[in-house]
This record gives C-alpha cells, structure tokens and sequence, in this order.
C-alpha cells in the first residue's frame, strides 16, 4: 500500500511537471511572437519614415537643380 501511494504521488508530479513544462514551452513560443510582431512594427515605422525622407530628398534635390539650371 505504502509502495502504491508513492508511485501514485510520483505520477502526480510527473504529470504536473509536464504541464508546467508545456505552459513555459507555450509561454515561450508567445513571447517570441511578440517579441518578432514587435520588431517587425518597428521596422516598417522606421522603412516609412526613410522612404518619406527619401522621397523628400528627391524632391529638394529636383527643386536645387531646377534652381541651379535657371541660373
């Protein structure tokens, strides 16, 4: 019986382990997701604002030459 009731707590925390180990499994691949969901904001942000002043560089560009090109 003694014998019994130790494999049965064993089981237990077997168990319980292995759903803790699941959840931080779970929890881990989330965070990552966020994490790369994160990154990947910031980078559009920052590819939005490059291509705007790009494109604003562009056009000072094209308004000196027609200033330098009138003189």
């Amino acid at each position: 019986m003694l014998e019994q009731k130790k494999l049965f707590d064993w089981t237990e925390m077997n168990i319980m382990l292995n759903g803790i180990k699941t959840n931080i499994s779970f929890m881990t691949k989330l965070f990552k997701k966020k994490i790369a969901s994160n990154v990947q904001s910031i980078y559009n942000e920052k590819a939005f604002s490059l291509q705007c002043f790009y494109k604003t560089h562009l056009k000072i560009t094209e308004i000196l030459t027609k200033i330098v090109i009138d003189f």
